[in-house]
């Protein structure tokens, strides 16, 4: 799960997609603009929790939990014990 649809998003979803990685989800609070997932999935912003539970990694590439910005409001207790969680 890619959290983001910036710049950040789209680079660890070609890096996930050039080393044969699939199934990638990609979740952000604005939809991304045409094909720059291409390969991935749109999981809509509401929906964020319920894909954690199947995800093997999760990527957070926005700005929300840094310095002056609202905290990132997603539940990672249903994640499993083997999931990467890379902020």
């Amino acid at each position: 799960l890619v959290i983001g649809a910036g710049g950040a998003a789209r680079a660890v979803c070609a890096g996930l997609l050039a080393r044969g990685i699939r199934g990638i989800a990609v979740t952000s609070r604005t939809p991304p603009q045409g094909s720059i997932f291409e390969g991935a999935r749109w999981v809509p912003w509401d929906e964020r929790d319920n894909t954690v539970v199947t995800a093997d990694l999760i990527v957070q590439t926005t700005p929300l939990g840094m310095a002056g910005q609202p905290g990132l409001e997603i539940n990672l207790d249903p994640a499993g014990e083997d999931t990467i969680i890379y902020d």
